[in-house]
């Protein structure tokens, strides 16, 4: 009995092993050429498991593309380097587990005689970015505008404290200065660094008595009357947002739902540098699939779903006037 249970045994893993014996594709790939080990599933497609490197290169334009990685059971794992050498030059660092960005990535520029201009990194938790934010863009062919940006994220990937731009526009230098508690807005503003002005930013409902009033066992929260949800939004890249004004108005901008117009939030900016990375990462064509969908920064919001309307009564919508009179015992009027 126990002869026939493990030659059973032995039968069933050299079977599992032949369905997973991996073989090599090198030769074209999506305009490139690319070299990688797979099996095949039981539909007999391709399940790319093991090294995987790409290269692809276009005369008429000078550009080139270099990918190399691994996959686990199709899905990006391990350290993804990414070359790109075109109008500029820059290499990029993902690291990832079973698809999703985690640990440190970076993206180094480089000069045309190989020296490093800058280098930008950040960290990744479940496909969140946490720590530390230090963030900078250089005046280059792409932007004629440098700036400056320093933050930070909670363990959860939410925006918290004090974060900070530093720009010129309009010949002007201009500071950005937001707080956060724990992805929720609390205070922004604009400061003219070249005139001294300070432009401050409105709320419809004051985040601090938001913040005092929550419960999160509660589906809505009361403030002033209205009936507000907290809710999670994702940054999707500064360029679907709207000043409304310019940031050396002396008016003071008022609140707006992220239906009609929005000021921009420091963590977009840098949410579309993410979000350049999660590109360069997936590929356009698929050539590096298996990577997860990259939803974008996350913030709450603060909206409002209604308003408590004053019950009717007797006193609703008109005037009365009243007489009082006085009584005594033994006295009349």
């Amino acid at each position: 009995m126990k002869t026939f249970l493990i030659l059973f045994i032995l039968s069933a893993v050299v079977q599992f092993g032949s369905a997973q014996t991996l073989k090599t594709y090198r030769g074209l790939y999506e305009g490139g050429q690319a070299t990688y080990t797979y099996y095949e599933n039981e539909n007999g497609e391709r399940v790319k498991h093991g090294k995987f490197t790409f290269n692809k290169h276009d005369s008429n334009f000078g550009f080139s593309y270099k990918v190399s990685g691994s996959y686990k059971n199709n899905m990006k794992d391990g350290q993804w380097t990414y070359n790109l050498r075109g109008l500029e030059i820059s290499k990029i660092v993902i690291n990832f587990t079973d698809g999703d960005m985690n640990g440190p990535i970076s993206r180094t520029y480089y000069s045309r005689d190989g020296k490093v201009k800058r280098t930008e990194c950040y960290q990744m938790k479940n496909y969140r970015v946490t720590g530390i934010v230090k963030d900078a863009e250089e005046k280059s062919l792409f932007n004629s505008v440098p700036w400056t940006l320093t933050g930070q994220f909670d363990d959860d990937g939410y925006p918290d404290g004090i974060w900070t731009k530093n720009y010129i526009t309009d010949g002007n230098i201009f500071i950005d200065t937001e707080k956060y508690i724990h992805g929720i807005l609390i205070a922004k503003q604009t400061k003219n660094e070249s005139t001294g002005e300070i432009l401050k930013y409105k709320f419809n409902i004051d985040p601090q008595k938001f913040i005092h009033a929550y419960n999160p066992d509660k589906d809505s929260t009361i403030v002033d009357g209205n009936i507000c949800e907290l809710r999670i939004r994702f940054t999707e890249g500064e360029e679907n947002y709207d000043y409304g004004k310019s940031p050396n108005s002396t008016q003071e901008f008022a609140f707006a739902s992220r239906e009609e117009k929005d000021w921009k939030r420091l963590p977009d900016v840098f949410g579309a540098h993410i979000r350049g990375f999660a590109f360069e990462g997936k590929g356009e064509k698929g050539y590096a699939s298996g990577q997860n969908t990259y939803e974008g920064i996350p913030y709450k919001e603060i909206a409002i779903v209604g308003k408590i309307e004053p019950e009717p009564g007797p006193m609703d919508g008109r005037i009365y006037t009243f007489v009082c009179r006085n009584y005594e015992k033994g006295l009349s009027d």
